[in-house]
């Protein structure tokens, strides 16, 4: 099959390397894919290596950028040609007919076998009725059996994922291991949330900022102080609006607003410590993100503080943090 595989797989262009040194690069690329289709390492990896393989993978529009891509569309046919003989597979394996994976008979197994039907002269014909009817009830279509099975998305067809690929050796360690985190967390964010409030990393914080972390969403200060100064629990209410559906609603308007210096200082410092309760590695961004406005503040007029807040307000929504 894998000879088949490789021969109809597109040409990638070769990458500009220079010096004579594409036949190194392409041969370094062939031999990440066929790492890939021997299952010895994994499809990311392997697009990962093979962007560090070509030096210009990394250039807009060039040659390695275009030779990265065709190498990637190999792997998703070849990882679609692995997925597709394992359900061949898995289908042939289910009846593996008569005489296969069965042991050989022995002269007292048939002796054997020859007492037990002279003791139960219809045990053949009710084990033939037994088999027809399973077979009847496993060849009739399921009502449901069209909306069982899922298409599987084509991942070459999201030009985010391949960007993913191609740009995360350029991210800092700190944010490939929150993007990690929040892949994990974006499986199921309520159990995420539930574990962190039954945790001793937790600090006083309001549930929706922790389940906005977890999402890797923007805090809200106002939200932060609010719960800082209330001496009232977060109140919800749940209103019906069909039979068996009812909305659970929770206080959206804070009743205080970080507007001042002092304000955003108490905010951002409880907002920091739930974000290291759930990211520790972030400890030194965050730090140097408060001296930074910090700075702000003070070389600024407390006319013009208002300002500073919402630079804040505005860079981490652009960050979601």
């Amino acid at each position: 099959m894998s000879g088949n595989a490789s021969g109809s797989q597109p040409n990638p262009p070769p990458p500009t390397t220079g010096n004579g040194g594409n036949e190194e690069v392409v041969r370094k690329c062939k031999a990440l894919i066929q790492d890939f289709r021997d299952r010895k390492i994994s499809k990311g990896i392997a697009c990962s290596r093979i962007a560090n393989t070509i030096p210009t993978a990394f250039v807009e529009g060039g040659s390695g950028e275009q030779a990265v891509q065709a190498y990637i569309e190999e792997l998703d046919q070849i990882e679609r040609e692995l997925t597709e003989a394992a359900q061949r597979g898995s289908r042939g394996g289910a009846d593996p007919g008569p005489g296969v994976g069965r042991p050989e008979e022995g002269p007292e197994d048939g002796e054997h076998r020859g007492r037990s039907r002279s003791r139960s002269p219809h045990a053949d014909d009710e084990r033939a009725s037994r088999e027809g009817r399973h077979r009847r009830r496993s060849s009739s279509p399921s009502p449901h059996a069209g909306h069982s099975r899922k298409r599987r998305v084509d991942d070459s067809k999201l030009p985010w994922l391949v960007d993913n690929y191609l740009q995360d050796n350029l991210l800092s360690e700190s944010l490939r291991r929150s993007r990690i985190m929040l892949e994990e967390f974006s499986a199921e964010p309520s159990y995420v949330l539930s574990t962190l409030l039954n945790s001793t990393r937790r600090v006083p914080f309001p549930t929706s900022e922790y389940l906005a972390i977890i999402k890797g969403e923007a805090v809200n200060l106002d939200k932060v102080i609010s719960y800082q100064f209330s001496v009232d629990h977060e109140q919800h209410r749940t209103e019906t609006v069909a039979d068996g559906v009812s909305l659970l609603f929770g206080s959206s308007t804070p009743n205080k607003k970080v507007t001042t210096q002092a304000d955003w200082i108490t905010a951002w410092a409880k907002t920091a410590d739930a974000i290291q309760s759930v990211f520790p590695h972030r400890r030194a961004e965050l730090e140097v993100y408060r001296q930074y406005v910090m700075d702000l503040f003070t070389t600024s007029g407390s006319h013009i503080h208002d300002r500073v807040i919402l630079l804040d307000r505005r860079i981490r929504n652009e960050v979601a943090g």
